[in-house]
């Protein structure tokens, strides 16, 4: 290696001289800046003749201080009077999700898969899998990326290659369905938690731009307004947050047939009758509610209140304001009076209990729908029911040849129609009414300053201002222009403000309006957990082209974020708290967050160092802390104590 001098301009420091270095690490070769002279200028004032013999003098010494910097050498004392030098530092953070990744029994199913599906893959599957895990927690980057830092972890695969951790991809591609089912029941009996509720939703991950379109990957404008190969995934989740189920499908396709296939796929035909299924508006089709009614005890779904899901009617019943709390009647603007009242006299209690409150009401109606070839769906009429049409026309009732129907191409054509009964549960809560009246007032205030500044609005989305705007983008000759907008759309915005605070649930069951309300709220979850593997595991930095590299990494992906809300429910345990991870009181000092956790693994660090007949192992990195001291207390084992042999330490994670 050597070094070269270059000369840049700044305004406070005159003329620079920075001297920077060209050299090869892992394989490749890139370059650094070393240091920098300042004030060149003056020096050249001030040394004279003697000034380039002083530069080449400061910038050698500059160089060779950068040299001493990249050899790292540590000493620790080992034992009293001896010290170790030339230690290695090493995530031993690794000992606390190895003991939770065999707890959950990832270890012995992925172990078992070589002789269930005859595998002829030559490395250590439980290996891999495990080291990708763990990198994907604590520095979630490219599958290249792992291969060339594996020293920087201590418990990492013998023999690794770059080909293994692509291949351990296909396989968990190949079995992911076998692999959630094992470790989901698994966690649930080491955590000692069972849940009834089961979540489903949708979402979608920008591929790169040179992914080609095949069964898997499709091209759509995403929710970031990128446009390019996408693909969808679909989670099933427990109300604790577990990994239930995964699929991965076209990112262009409709997202309601996903729903049957998932359940096909994690319950085959086998009835569970004790769960009840949960999903957003996006996944109300009577096809799924038909499905989920047979399969699960019963189904919540977000019913929405526009035109093309029910006639006017219905909405007018939904918002009429006739709700009722605890016996009681009440209008929507009896309990706006109310709060303006409490607001008034400055009573917080009675603010406090206003918001809290959800008034509900609820009805059965007959719904009659024609379900067309291609999926589409149109609802001829819905009707209120009598007692008697709720037990005779139950959708129990239905059998699926009703609603499965082959698939044509070419014209839709009506293939069937079907008659049931629903119970839509409509509630109204204060608290949500005045977060989406400020949400509306902001989007009135920014689509008013779109038409006044003439602002180009052709990039917009179905949730964003421009909905409220009408909208031109031809000149009165037709000439193609910006899409700006020319007025308010005083329907749209008076529509929204009729359903402030109102939502709508359809159902199957006979619970309270209030507990389904707040069962079906309960879809956060689910949101939670894609935000954690967006933001936190790195789910967004997909570069992988086949379709079973992709479907392998998203379900390393959910199977680490299994890993991580173990670990964290179980420190909740040894906290004697049940509580669902991020919904925890912050205010408690004891509080403990999914990012919280995730900064600790990736700050506990220790040192090893090679002898001849062993090698040994100490943390002095990260000293202990509150998350630190309970990681030990939970796990029966501190990795700041004083030095272990390797064999004492794997005693621990095996």
């Amino acid at each position: 290696m050597g070094y070269s001098i270059g000369y840049t301009q700044t305004k406070k420091k005159g003329t620079v001289a920075i001297i920077h270095t060209s050299f090869r690490r892992n394989g490749k070769v890139t370059s650094a800046r070393c240091g920098a002279i300042e004030n060149i200028e003056k020096l050249k004032m001030e040394k004279g003749a003697g000034f380039e013999r002083y530069l080449k003098e400061t910038a050698d010494q500059i160089y060779s201080n950068w040299e001493k910097s990249l050899k790292v050498t540590h000493t620790f004392v080992r034992r009293e009077g001896e010290e170790c030098t030339n230690a290695e530092v090493v995530y031993t953070s690794q000992a606390y999700l190895r003991n939770v990744f065999n707890a959950i029994g990832l270890d012995e199913t992925l172990r078992d898969l070589r002789s269930l599906s005859k595998g002829k893959w030559k490395f250590d599957l439980a290996e891999v899998v495990f080291f990708l895990i763990s990198k994907q927690i604590i520095d979630p980057k490219s599958k290249l990326d792992a291969f060339l830092k594996a020293d920087e972890y201590l418990i990492k695969p013998d023999g690794l290659t770059v080909d293994s951790l692509y291949d351990c991809l296909d396989v968990l591609a190949d079995h992911l369905d076998l692999i959630n089912a094992k470790t989901y029941k698994k966690a649930c009996k080491y955590l000692d938690k069972k849940s009834n509720l089961y979540f489903y939703d949708v979402t979608s991950i920008n591929l790169s731009k040179y992914v080609k379109e095949s069964e898997i990957v499709g091209f759509k404008k995403g929710k970031e307004g990128i446009f390019g190969p996408l693909v969808q995934i679909g989670l099933l989740c427990d109300s604790n947050g577990l990994l239930v189920g995964l699929l991965v499908f076209k990112g262009n396709a409709s997202e309601q047939p996903s729903l049957k296939e998932q359940i096909i796929n994690v319950f085959g035909v086998q009835k569970a009758k004790q769960i009840v299924l949960c999903t957003d508006a996006g996944l109300c089709s009577v096809s799924n509610k038909m499905l989920a009614n047979r399969q699960f005890k019963g189904y919540v779904m977000t019913q929405p209140l526009t035109y093309k899901k029910v006639p006017e009617k219905i909405r007018d019943w939904a918002v009429d304001g006739n709700f009722e709390y605890k016996g009681r009647k009440y209008t929507i603007s009896e309990i706006l009076d109310g709060y303006r009242k409490a607001l008034e006299n400055g009573d917080e209690d009675e603010i406090k209990r206003l918001k809290n409150r959800v008034y509900s009401k609820s009805r059965w109606y007959i719904s009659k729908v024609k379900i067309y070839s291609d999926g589409h769906e149109k609802l001829d009429s819905l009707t209120e029911a009598t007692a008697k049409d709720k037990e005779s026309k139950s959708i129990g009732r239905l059998k699926e040849k009703d609603i499965a129907t082959p698939e044509k191409k070419g014209r839709r054509t009506a293939s069937s129609q079907v008659e049931f009964a629903q119970r839509f549960v409509v509630t109204f809560c204060l608290k949500y009414y005045l977060k989406q009246l400020e949400d509306l007032e902001n989007d009135i205030e920014k689509a008013q300053n779109a038409i006044s500044t003439k602002k180009d609005i052709s990039k917009r989305s179905s949730n964003d201002f421009t909905r409220l705007l009408e909208r031109h983008a031809t000149t009165s000759e037709g000439e193609v222009v910006e899409e700006t907008a020319t007025s308010l759309l005083t329907e749209r915005i008076e529509y929204e403000r009729s359903v402030l605070g109102v939502y709508c649930q359809a159902t199957n069951l006979s619970d309270s309006p209030e507990t389904l309300f707040y069962s079906s709220r309960g879809r956060w979850i689910i949101e939670d957990i894609f935000r954690e593997n967006k933001t936190a595991l790195g789910l967004r930095r997909v570069y992988l082209h086949t379709e079973k590299h992709i479907i392998g990494h998203f379900e390393m992906v959910f199977l680490a974020n299994t890993v991580l809300r173990t670990l964290i429910y179980k420190l909740y345990n040894t906290l004697k708290m049940n509580c669902q991870i991020g919904k925890m009181d912050k205010q408690n000092e004891d509080y403990f967050s999914f990012d919280d956790i995730c900064e600790e693994l990736r700050k506990l660090k220790g040192f090893i160092q090679e002898d001849t007949n062993e090698v040994k192992c100490v943390n002095t990195l990260r000293a202990k802390n509150a998350l630190n001291t309970l990681m030990a207390k939970t796990f029966k084992y501190s990795l700041t104590m004083s030095t272990r042999t390797l064999d004492e330490f794997m005693k621990f994670v095996k």
